[in-house]
């Protein structure tokens, strides 16, 4: 499976474990999404042990390749909560959590260098 952590992924779908789900467009090798897709619902109350499921679809030597995460979604308050956000990183880990700040903003629950983006390359 380490392979697959630098491929291009196709698109991918995510499914909270008792709600809905959605699928997203394609997150090409090294690139970040930074859009939204619409419409994934989450209980309005946190429930311990709540996960979702994140299902990646790319082609690795011309064969469709399906892989699907369990991820845990960490507790969120829904008072101050609005956006699922998803994370693949370069580890090839995949975090999940629902909150109301963007990336960058100091209190957003990714921080350091999982939450840098790449350098754009000079042409």
């Amino acid at each position: 499976m380490s392979s697959i952590r630098s491929l291009a992924i196709g698109s991918y779908s995510v499914e909270v474990h008792g709600g809905k789900g959605t699928s997203a467009g394609f997150l090409g090798s090294g690139e970040g999404g930074g859009g939204f897709t619409c419409c994934v619902s989450v209980p309005t109350k946190w429930r311990a042990g709540m996960s979702i499921a994140v299902t990646q679809y790319s082609v690795v030597d011309g064969k469709n390749v399906e892989t699907t995460s369990t991820v845990p979604l960490p507790e969120y308050d829904a008072d101050n909560s609005s956006t699922l956000s998803i994370h693949f990183l370069s580890s090839g880990e995949i975090r999940a959590f629902v909150t109301q700040y963007a990336l960058g903003h100091p209190q957003y629950p990714l921080q350091g260098k999982d939450a840098e983006k790449p350098p754009i390359p000079s042409l």
